[in-house]
């Protein structure tokens, strides 16, 4: 299937809660993290103004970067179409987290809430982001897009 932005890729998976599609690709000493789109997004039955926020971390915890998506107003399947690098040698691959967070902006001031989340890497949130995270650095190079089911706090 081609997606709203152009690209090769599988569909989310019908009436399974909010789903983000995400690409990795390692290469030269970097990680390369897309946030290609959602699905499924909503907030109180309404159409919510979201950003991703993306933040990369080592096994005990230090910052290795942070970036944030622009702001998709009012869309439940927002593409945002972003990608970020972060500086990553390969022998630390192993040891490295990509925490993404959903948020969406809510009321007048703007509040910023949670929609849900999720990590890939040393600490992935599931086998599914486990596996993900592997193909990528299996595929040295070669980009890997796949849907993941947000984590709701």
């Amino acid at each position: 299937m081609i997606d709203d932005c152009g690209r090769f890729c599988a569909q989310p998976i019908a009436d399974s809660g909010p789903e983000l599609l995400i690409s990795l690709c390692c290469n030269m000493g970097h990680v390369l993290v897309g946030v290609e789109k959602g699905s499924s997004f909503t907030h109180n039955a309404k159409l919510p103004d979201t950003f991703v926020q993306v933040s990369a971390v080592t096994q005990f915890g230090k910052k290795i970067g942070r970036h944030r998506t622009e702001i998709i107003k009012s869309s439940s399947e927002p593409c945002y179409d972003q990608k970020f690098l972060f500086q990553v040698s390969q022998s630390d691959l192993e040891s490295v987290t990509i925490l993404i967070n959903v948020y969406a902006l809510v009321g007048v001031w703007r509040k910023k809430v949670q929609l849900g989340w999720v990590s890939l890497g040393e600490s992935s949130s599931t086998e599914d982001e486990q596996e993900h995270w592997h193909e990528m650095i299996q595929g040295m190079g070669t980009t890997v897009s796949k849907w993941h089911h947000l984590m709701i706090t």
